[in-house]
């Protein structure tokens, strides 16, 4: 799973997406008036919770991320990254409820 934002065609955007097997799908998708946005997610029980600025975005079953369902990876990593062009990171902070 991913969630991420973008330009798409010169606009910023929020989006999940999720992997299964070879396909990807977008769960959710919405447009930001700016490149900049909060993004929380929480994770508990069965369900994986997207937040974007401070608001419920996307709700993904966990069982997405079994070996059968993800094509081979088992397990998850948190953190920022940058696949193009540039980033600014301002905060990344985890934290656990146990």
């Amino acid at each position: 799973m991913e969630f991420f934002v973008r330009r798409d065609k010169g606009r910023a955007e929020a989006a999940v997406r999720v992997r299964l097997h070879s396909l990807l799908h977008e769960q959710a998708v919405a447009p930001l008036a700016r490149p900049e946005a909060s993004l929380e997610v929480r994770a508990g029980g069965e369900q994986y919770e997207f937040l974007l600025n401070g608001k419920a975005f996307a709700s993904v079953d966990a069982k997405l991320l079994s070996t059968e369902m993800a094509g081979g990876f088992t397990g998850v990593t948190v953190g920022p990254y940058c696949c193009t062009g540039k980033a600014s990171f301002r905060h990344f902070f985890i934290s656990s409820q146990e």
